[in-house]
């Protein structure tokens, strides 16, 4: 009988700990058709908040059947728990080095719940379609200090594919180091700010209020050479003037950008 208690027992914590796991981190081990590709309301599981912001990097362009490096940000104040489901509109999507990521389906999600201090990053590699066009890529992540983290969507990416004939080279003697001016500017919640690198660097691009506060670090990765473009959302900001800075190796550069709502 003594036995039998004790298994009983046993059964009940099991139970317990399952569902105490469940509501804590709901689909802790990741779930996909999250992303606005699905035409759905998102995670139905956790509540959308602006707090928790979403953004992808990555390459802006690529030749048809190329790949590319991307990553997806998931930031908020604090010391985060974190969950992220990626789609593409067309194309590959596949696990690069990052050990947090899995593939679910054609999409990919987190592999457990992860934490960081302010923001967790996740990397993944793109391979575009073999015909030329514009493919669009999503995400969702879910970021705060609560046990069941808010989410929000990224900005949706668009990478543009080349016929394999119009491909830029992007090797160090034909590219420079190159901040450009956002586009558009003004913007309205969401802009897009691309850079160029000659060689391979770290790389940080952030944003700052005009009082030198830093907003957002929307990159700080090691990148190879080549162009890139990360988009910014801004829905959580009031109007205003802000500063974004590209620090790769030696070079620096700072532009302003304006927020108007």
């Amino acid at each position: 009988m003594k036995n039998v208690t004790i298994s009983l027992t046993a059964i009940f914590m099991l139970v317990l700990t399952i569902l105490i796991n469940d509501s804590v981190f709901g689909y802790a081990s990741g779930v996909a058709g999250c992303t606005s590709k699905s035409g759905t309301s998102g995670c139905s599981c956790h509540s959308k908040s602006t707090s928790t912001t979403v953004t992808i990097a990555g390459p802006a362009t690529l030749a048809a059947g190329a790949s590319g490096t991307y990553t997806v940000t998931v930031a908020a104040s604090g010391t985060i728990n974190s969950g992220v489901d990626i789609a593409a509109s067309s194309g590959t999507l596949a696990l690069a080095t990052d050990t947090k990521l899995k593939v679910n389906g054609t999409e990919l999600t987190h592999k457990a719940n992860n934490s960081g201090s302010g923001s967790v990053v996740y990397t993944f590699k793109y391979t575009a379609p073999a015909t030329a066009g514009t493919v669009t890529l999503y995400a969702t992540g879910a970021g705060s200090t609560s046990s069941k983290p808010a989410w929000n969507f990224a900005p949706n990416f668009s990478v543009t594919v080349t016929a394999a004939t119009d491909v830029k080279d992007n090797s160090a003697k034909n590219v420079s180091y190159k901040l450009n001016q956002n586009y558009p500017n003004p913007f309205n919640p969401s802009t897009k700010i691309s850079f160029s690198l000659a060689k391979s660097e770290h790389v940080t691009l952030t944003v700052y209020d005009m009082a030198g506060k830093e907003i957002s670090k929307l990159v700080d990765e090691q990148r190879a050479a080549g162009e890139y473009a990360v988009s910014f959302n801004a829905s959580n900001l009031p109007s205003g003037v802000y500063l974004y800075k590209l620090t790769a190796g030696s070079f620096s550069q700072i532009k302003k950008m304006v927020l108007t709502k």
